[in-house]
């Protein structure tokens, strides 16, 4: 029954287009002799005919490398500067393309030096450093960057890893503004392979590593939604549990969340916002670790969209990825799979309601499992579209358990958290 539930795999309208990774000609070596790994990072410039995808190498390097899809070959840009830190580039840096002439940076490896780039000039610019903050901290694993525009000013907000502590830089003021600290959750701590996607327009989602948990900030409300979202799924097609951790990297594009696992998987999911819920996407060739990298790229006139991904772990390996026609882009709501909601979650008295949404009334299977996959409870029975049912949790101990919904070929999944 265990293999039954946890292999169920996904059926909807977006599977039918038929996605297919391409590997492309490989990061080169030089000048550092070293292969890409932690503190890597993409960012994809399109432009009419094809598309430019900067890279920075990481793994305590200052290679900085320039993609072009038309010609597909890889040339060396200006080299990332050590600035005043006298520090290469390592864990905790990101990067990202500001719409326009501008790339900004942060370099990582315990320091706190923020960059630009100026794409036409091929230079770099050192910009003041991120705060150090209340708890003294410099960027490491777990930090990321995103780029909104609110009120027609350009920010670049900013998760720093571990500490949780979140900041914007205001792009015309060249200033830092203290932020909103990231919710602590379950599982305090924002550990490497935490990131942050925004939808460019009312919310930064932050998906926390190893612990799985999903943030949403409200730009307008300036401040952190109280109620989690879904998290990347535990156990996917390979019924292996695994926690999103070192080289779990996403990219918003065409409405839709795509996100790596990494923790040396292959696993690639898709985030649906409006029905608040993931689906397993086809599994990458490789295993994506420490300096897993992901950007979005160009649409071609048929209306498939890619993505450019890094494989980190140490290897040079890049690859394309061609998602979804851009016709069926954010298409989704609760009729696409199974959506529950747990409450109170975590789960303290012993009970707990669920809430359901199916995408018909009919036969379907729910069950319960450990983090290690074992089958804790499960029953058959016939449900309304939409509804609620009261869930006795009192045999179970504190911990990590997930509930799975299966029906008329779709499955759906809930983490759910048991304190005693």
């Amino acid at each position: 029954m265990l293999r039954s539930l946890v292999l169920v795999l996904i059926s909807t309208g977006l599977a039918a287009a038929q996605p297919r990774w391409v590997q492309k000609p490989s990061v080169p070596p030089e000048p550092s002799g070293r292969y890409v790994g932690d503190g890597a990072w993409l960012a994809g410039v399109p432009s009419a005919d094809s598309i430019a995808v900067y890279a920075a190498k990481g793994n305590r390097t200052t290679d900085f490398y320039l993609y072009t899809s038309g010609s597909d070959t890889w040339n060396q840009s200006a080299p990332i500067p050590l600035g005043m830190e006298n520090k290469a580039v390592d864990q905790g840096a990101k990067g990202l393309w500001d719409g326009g002439n501008s790339l900004y940076m942060t370099k990582g490896n315990n320091s706190n030096g923020f960059y630009r780039f100026d794409i036409s000039g091929d230079s770099w610019t050192q910009l003041p450093d991120v705060p150090l903050g209340p708890d003294s901290q410099r960027l490491r694993g777990g930090s990321d960057i995103v780029l909104v525009r609110k009120d027609t000013t350009p920010y670049v907000y900013l998760l720093k890893g571990e500490s949780g502590e979140f900041y914007r830089f205001d792009l015309d003021m060249r200033a830092w503004e203290s932020l909103p600290h990231a919710p602590d959750g379950a599982q305090p701590g924002w550990f490497d392979g935490s990131w942050l996607v925004s939808d460019g327009a009312d919310l930064i989602y932050a998906h926390k590593s190893r612990a799985d948990e999903f943030w949403a900030f409200d730009l307008t409300a300036g401040a952190w939604r109280t109620e989690a979202l879904t998290g990347m799924p535990l156990i996917g097609r390979r019924g292996v549990p695994t926690p999103a951790s070192h080289g779990s990297c996403a990219a918003w594009f065409g409405g839709l969340i795509y996100a790596f696992k990494g923790n040396d998987s292959p696993e690639f999911w898709r985030y649906l916002p409006r029905a608040d819920m993931w689906e397993e996407l086809d599994a990458a060739p490789i295993d994506i670790g420490g300096g897993g990298a992901l950007t979005p790229g160009d649409t071609a006139p048929g209306g498939e969209r890619y993505l450019y991904v890094l494989r980190g772990n140490q290897y040079g390996d890049f690859w394309q990825y061609r998602a979804a026609p851009s016709g069926i882009a954010g298409e989704g709501g609760p009729a696409m799979m199974p959506k529950m909601r747990v409450a109170p979650n975590p789960v303290t008295g012993g009970w707990a309601r669920l809430s359901y949404a199916l995408s018909r009334s009919g036969w379907a299977r729910l069950g319960i499992f450990d983090v290690v996959g074992r089958s804790r409870w499960s029953s058959e029975a016939r449900f309304s579209t939409t509804g609620e049912m009261r869930l006795d949790l009192r045999s179970l101990e504190s911990g990590v358990f997930l509930l799975r919904c299966a029906e008329q070929g779709r499955t759906g999944t809930e983490r759910m958290v048991v304190l005693r």
